[in-house]
């Protein structure tokens, strides 16, 4: 690797010097008044004067010497004549050009008029009323100072002039592949396309007309291709849009069924009455027992499901266990009331709320005492204060 610098090193070294030397070398002759022509010896303009000449020589011979390097071929006989034509043809001369879809038949004689011999391609016969060249295979070798005939079939030439172009290969010569080309007049009293024989061009090509005219079939084809492939996917869109479209109908008018239906159907019985007072109030459950959850209303009525624990009526032992949920803040003030209320009994009767957990009835209301629904008189045993529970009040989450 060093000695690969090393080198890259002394090579730019070498070039930067040689550069330097001969800029300095061209600033001396400038210096010394070389580039002055008022100084040049007349040797010098002697020189110059030869060199000019001999560029000029050089430059005329290759552009007359240009058209000796193509073959010379002559083109005699040549004639396109109508062979067959459709039935609904004009039958009055065809008119001023040949018709359409009509059959033809191609005579000429080609001549070699060169030294060496002469490979014909193919042909091709344009017209003004093809958009693609029509090509007739042909596989002659003309020899030197030599022809021959050429005879081909050909089909569909429309139009009043035209082109016939023969493609040749040789051997001599920078190019190896060139086209004759020979224009062609249709003649309406004959029937038939003439070959002006007088009027051929030579020209070398690369490209024969077969290659051509495979190439823009081979476009014409991709872009047949390309638009039915377009076409195939828009029908399939179209096609999957008018499904969607379908299934979207469809589901609106089930939708729609379904709602008639349900608006035609009887409400249950449990919802069909419309006034608060039809929907009972939660029910207290006894001392002891597991909180029951309450009934909830339909919407528009104001309901509070309270679980209780212990008997409502005024005067008897009450406790609070479970939960109030509250709907509606009216309820929620009526369960504050009861909770109030209740609180201020115990306070008032605090032997009641001592009792009740031991099994004691509860007080009876005044009304019930009149009534002679008087308690057993004899008291229960009082617990030991060890045993004797401490008072406990439970108040819901809302209190």
């Amino acid at each position: 690797m060093e000695w690969m610098l090393r080198f890259l090193e002394l090579a730019r070294d070498a070039v930067v010097g040689t550069v330097t030397q001969l800029v300095a070398w061209v600033q001396g002759l400038a210096a010394a008044g070389a580039f002055d022509p008022r100084s040049w010896h007349p040797a010098v303009w002697l020189g110059l004067a030869l060199v000019l000449l001999v560029g000029l020589a050089l430059a005329w011979r290759r552009r007359h010497a240009a058209p000796r390097d193509l073959p010379e071929m002559l083109v005699s006989h040549g004639e396109i004549a109508l062979v067959s034509a459709p039935d609904e043809a004009d039958a009055d001369g065809y008119g001023l050009a040949a018709p359409p879809r009509a059959q033809h038949r191609l005579e000429l004689t080609l001549s070699n008029l060169n030294a060496y011999p002469v490979q014909l391609l193919e042909l091709a016969v344009r017209t003004r009323g093809l958009r693609m060249p029509v090509v007739a295979e042909a596989g002659s070798v003309v020899a030197p100072n030599g022809a021959v005939d050429v005879v081909a079939e050909l089909f569909d030439l429309p139009g009043d002039a035209g082109v016939v172009e023969l493609y040749l290969y040789s051997s001599r010569g920078r190019r190896r592949t060139y086209r004759l080309s020979a224009p062609l007049e249709w003649e309406p009293w004959a029937q038939r396309y003439r070959v002006r024989g007088l009027a051929l061009k030579v020209a070398p090509v690369k490209v024969l007309a077969s290659q051509e005219r495979r190439r823009r079939e081979r476009r014409s084809f991709r872009s047949a291709k390309r638009r039915e492939r377009q076409r195939e996917l828009a029908e399939a869109a179209w096609r999957r849009a008018e499904d969607l479209s379908r299934q979207v109908r469809e589901r609106r008018a089930q939708a729609s069924e379904q709602r008639r239906a349900a608006a035609e159907r009887p409400a249950p019985a449990a919802y069909r009455a419309t006034e608060p007072d039809a929907y009972p109030a939660p029910a207290r459950g006894a001392p002891g027992e597991a909180p029951r959850a309450g009934r909830s209303a339909p919407s528009g009525v104001h309901a509070v499901e309270t679980v209780y624990s212990g008997a409502a009526a005024p005067g008897a032992d009450v406790r609070w266990s479970g939960a109030t949920t509250v709907a509606e803040p009216a309820a929620r003030d009526e369960a504050r009331h009861d909770v109030r209320h209740d609180a201020r009994h115990e306070a008032r009767h605090p032997e009641e709320a001592v009792a009740a957990p031991f099994g004691a009835p509860p007080r009876p209301a005044a009304g019930e005492r009149e009534a002679g629904h008087e308690p057993n008189p004899e008291p229960s045993p009082e617990p030991p204060d060890e045993q004797r529970p401490r008072r406990r009040l439970e108040f819901p989450d809302e209190f």
